[in-house]
């Protein structure tokens, strides 16, 4: 679930056997996008993966604006030899690195009465507000003195998706019309961690469904941005330089997607921060498994494209330097030369240095 506070992988960058996954969009998203926008923002999330991949695929010295980054964001260093930080780097290489491939998504575009597409696919996105769902029935209760559903009140009620089979807490879209923290929800993902079982007599049901909804909050914003190239093209970068520009721009469109998509299953990361002063108090374990760190990691790798590097570390500030490399345009199958000589007694690899 994505939120934001006032007024932020999927990276499918992932194992052969995981790579191919399939969208359906419902009906209520066509009058907000059109097929090609959409299709232009999981680019911009591709995209963002492989700059991000590219960089770390280098040594430290080779991308130093780029390890500091990463030190600060996830709270340990990638370059140690220290073996809780190599098990985090390599929790964060199955999903950033770019040896593992892009996904294939094939472009399934539902309407209302498009049952096969729907059924099929492993990813559904609605632009429906959350509308979908209904308050749970009262069954048998699961422990002593659970209260049944019908006498919670709307915060603490469970959900009921019938058209997808799929059970929710506070479905999010839904919840902001009764919040009182002064939080909104941009966006939420449900059937986060474990396939469910068939529905009974519908073979053509997808076990792996997972469902997105995109929140009305987010969609009918007047400056809504949908890719990173859509802010430089409108406004520049420079002007984010007085603002904490990371918190700034994980709410553009493939940000958004970004962090949301980092809680499918291919990756489990949760909600534990928003936002990069909060994302910075998190430890290094909490931080690898957190959707909002991977999203801001996403847009300071677009800062370092512009030639952008962090400044300020508590703010999240970012500065000038015409001195950041360009990002590598020849895909690696191997990280750096440390990882070869991790594997190199094994595998008979010696080490090389990437060149820039």
């Amino acid at each position: 679930m994505f939120r934001q506070w006032s007024p932020c992988l999927f990276l499918l960058l992932i194992s052969p056997a995981l790579a191919t996954r399939t969208w359906w969009m419902d009906a209520t998203c066509k009058q907000y996008f059109k097929v090609e926008d959409f299709d232009k923002m999981m680019e911009d999330v591709f995209k963002t993966a492989s700059m991000g991949g590219k960089r770390m695929s280098r040594n430290p010295d080779q991308e130093p604006q780029a390890y500091e980054i990463f030190r600060t964001l996830f709270n340990y260093d990638p370059a140690s030899r220290d073996p809780t930080s190599e098990i985090y780097f390599d929790t964060f290489k199955d999903n950033w690195g770019q040896a593992r491939g892009l996904p294939t998504w094939s472009k399934q575009v539902g309407t209302g009465s498009d049952e096969a597409n729907r059924k099929a696919s492993d990813i559904r996105i609605y632009c429906d507000e959350d509308a979908r769902f209904e308050p749970r029935g009262d069954t048998t209760p699961r422990f002593d003195g659970e209260e049944p559903n019908s006498k919670r009140n709307d915060i603490k009620k469970e959900w009921w998706d019938p058209i997808n089979k799929r059970l929710a807490g506070n479905p999010g879209c839904k919840y902001n019309a009764i919040r009182t923290d002064g939080k909104v929800t941009f966006a939420s993902t449900y059937g986060l961690h474990a396939k469910i079982a068939p529905v009974k007599g519908d073979d053509a049901e997808n076990w792996d469904r997972q469902t997105m909804t995109i929140c009305n909050v987010w969609l009918k914003q007047k400056n809504r941005f949908n890719t990173m190239s859509e802010v430089a093209l409108s406004s520049g970068w420079p002007r984010y330089k007085a603002l904490v520009p990371p918190d700034a721009l994980t709410s553009v469109g493939s940000m958004l997607m970004l962090h949301e998509m980092h809680h499918f299953r291919d990756y489990r990361a949760t909600d534990y921060a928003y936002g990069w002063k909060n994302c910075l108090q998190l430890a290094a374990g909490k931080a690898i498994a957190n959707a909002d760190t991977f999203a801001l990691f996403g847009v300071m790798m677009h800062a370092l494209d512009k030639k952008f590097k962090l400044d300020n570390k508590a703010e999240g500030t970012w500065i000038r330097d015409k001195t950041i490399p360009d990002s590598p345009k020849k895909k690696r199958g191997i990280w750096s030369c440390q990882d070869q000589l991790r594997v190199g007694a094994k595998t008979g690899l010696k080490c090389r240095e990437f060149s820039a």
